[in-house]
């Protein structure tokens, strides 16, 4: 376990604009070149023919550029990928951060182009072994994101700014936090999933998530689309994790129980139990928050 090490993420709120001249963006390509310069968001939208959101690449450069409005590009997606970044170093593939843009209501993330495929693009075509070693892998990213710790006298259930959670499941919702303690969470999920039409005693589904759980850092959206595979047919890897606007940190069994969403009931992740083989399982929960999860339907 190593304790979050100071990174003051809480300076860079409020920046409308910010280069991070130290990363890999900004060198020289050659002797004599002048020092590259990060696309201004009108030849982002040039790009992409004039649409207002999306994701631009800049192969050339070794860029991509996410944005829209912040409702769906928050800036808080670049501060926890430097969290993590800052955190564990290269343990986890995930981009580099060159800087970003605000214009109004408008954001953009320029981040490091990590090459390759989708997991869901490539997964039937992955031979046995391949997906074995990546499930592997995925379990190594895993435990070297929950190894990650707060100081215990100040535990929350929140984002890494220690505010509100950012997960989808909350989207739109005032009260997200950030709680004191697992408990405080598995109330609000069980009231947003209810309406509060059921009490704690009379919801059949409740006493399945376990007050006691520990609080982990989570990704908290660790799905198919969310991981990049690279490498030569029979040796791939995973080259990358990325959508990193949920992450915080959440109770041990929400990362198994979110690996769930967004994938297809009959897809070999959860039919052969490729989760399960992933990352500690926690079935009970999972039947709560699958159920709490249409109730609420974010």
């Amino acid at each position: 376990m190593r304790q979050a090490q100071n990174l003051d993420l809480v300076t860079y709120i409020g920046l409308d604009s910010i280069d991070f001249r130290e990363t890999s963006f900004f060198r020289a390509r050659s002797d004599g070149e002048p020092t590259p310069e990060l696309p201004t968001p009108a030849i982002v939208r040039e790009a992409r023919m004039g649409k207002t959101q999306g994701i631009a690449e800049f192969r050339a450069v070794n860029l991509l550029v996410k944005y829209g409005p912040s409702s769906c590009v928050p800036l808080y997606e670049a501060l926890v990928t430097m969290f993590i970044r800052h955190q564990v170093g290269t343990k986890v593939p995930v981009p580099e951060v060159f800087g970003w843009r605000v214009e109004g209501n408008y954001v953009y993330i320029y981040l490091s182009l990590i090459q390759g495929q989708t997991l869901d693009s490539c997964w039937r075509s992955l031979q046995e072994r391949e997906k074995v070693a990546i499930s592997g892998q995925l379990g190594g990213v895993i435990a070297t994101l929950q190894s990650i710790t707060q100081d215990p006298a100040s535990e929350i259930v929140g984002s890494v700014l220690r505010g509100p959670v950012q997960d989808m499941y909350f989207r739109g919702e005032p009260e997200a936090g950030p709680f004191s303690d697992v408990a405080a969470f598995n109330n609000r999920i069980q009231y947003l999933a209810t309406g509060g039409r059921l009490d704690k005693q009379s919801d059949p589904y409740r006493h399945l998530l376990r007050d006691t759980s520990r609080i982990y850092f989570t990704h908290a959206d660790l799905h198919l689309d969310n991981i990049i595979i690279a490498g030569p047919v029979g040796s791939r890897y995973i080259n990358g994790i990325i959508d990193w606007r949920q992450a915080g940190w959440y109770p041990e069994f929400w990362e198994y129980c979110k690996m769930h969403i967004g994938v297809d009931y009959e897809h070999e992740w959860r039919t052969l139990g490729w989760i399960q083989q992933i990352t500690m399982p926690y079935q009970t929960e999972a039947v709560a928050m699958l159920e709490y999860w249409q109730w609420r339907s974010p």
